[in-house]
């Protein structure tokens, strides 16, 4: 009968899907050791104080069930006016709830254990004011469970070993929270892409990377798609790749099939040879930031 009662209760007030539920249980057994006022307490804080819609609880349950384990009073509430008091994030309009649903294990991390350190040390390391260290948080709630030392220090040393100064890293961290989710690894292969696929010159990768910080939160094959497109439809040589992206690095970003493909292959259309596009596309790139529908079509 008590199982039976947890199941309905996840079905019915807090919108699981039955055909999760089985797995969710697996995933938390402890629900079935809860009482289910407790459970309720915690779902309805979760509607009324965090702010998560209650159309959107059932999947935040079904990716995070330990929520429901947690204590309002001594864990959950605590790190809620944490996040908005001295945090400074808003509860509303898309604050703190939207933090909860992009990072959900946030709520049940111990205020004085993790998040008050890390938040300290992103502005005492990093250099962050109050209002930056709430953007990277609101960007990329992750960054609290991260270990600063040494797993982000090192990211950090790695940044300054290719060349960028303290406010170079820090703009890119500011513009771009999710720069700190690449494992070292991962930047390293970043920065290498740079310098062979786009055969940018080493000394400046800073200056690509501080131009669009929003690089750093692509994958190194997604941004192939896009130095292939120039390469290998466009007829670039690598000279022109690398001058193409040094002068305007967010070239990189935009999807080839929906977006660069289609304005090129309008400019055929109306009777430019491809050579005339490759030439005017490496001598001002921003031509492609250019909205087919209002700036490029008449």
């Amino acid at each position: 009968r008590e199982a039976r009662d947890v199941v309905n209760f996840l079905v019915e007030e807090v919108g699981v899907s039955r055909d999760v539920v089985g797995k969710l249980i697996c995933k938390c057994p402890q629900l079935f050791s809860l009482r289910l006022s407790a459970m309720r307490e915690r779902a309805w804080f979760l509607i009324d104080e965090v702010g998560i819609p209650s159309e959107r609880l059932g999947g935040l349950i079904t990716r995070h069930p330990h929520l429901l384990r947690f204590s309002v009073k001594r864990r959950l509430r605590p790190t809620l006016e944490f996040l908005i008091c001295e945090v400074g994030i808003p509860p509303q309009h898309g604050g703190v709830g939207k933090v909860v649903l992009n990072h959900p294990g946030i709520l049940h991390l111990s205020v004085e254990r993790k998040l008050r350190q890390g938040w300290e040390w992103l502005m005492l390391e990093i250099g962050l004011s109050k209002e930056e260290a709430a953007r990277v948080i609101q960007g990329y709630p992750g960054v609290l469970a991260l270990k600063m030392e040494p797993t982000v220090r090192r990211k950090l040393e790695y940044l300054a070993s290719i060349g960028l100064n303290p406010q170079e890293i820090k703009r890119v961290i500011v513009h771009e929270p999710l720069s700190l989710s690449r494992s070292l690894d991962s930047m390293i292969d970043l920065v290498n892409f740079f310098t062979t696929e786009a055969s940018v010159p080493p000394a400046q990768v800073p200056s690509v990377l501080v131009a669009c910080p929003a690089l750093t939160a692509y994958s190194t094959l997604r941004l192939s798609e896009s130095t292939t497109f120039l390469r290998v439809s466009m007829g670039m040589s690598r000279e022109q790749v690398s001058s193409t992206v040094v002068c305007f690095p967010r070239i990189l970003t935009y999807k080839t099939e929906s977006n660069l493909k289609l304005k090129v292959d309008y400019l055929e259309e109306k009777g430019f040879l491809l050579s005339e596009i490759r030439d005017e596309v490496v001598l001002r790139p921003s031509v492609l930031a250019y909205s087919l529908k209002n700036r490029v079509v008449p």
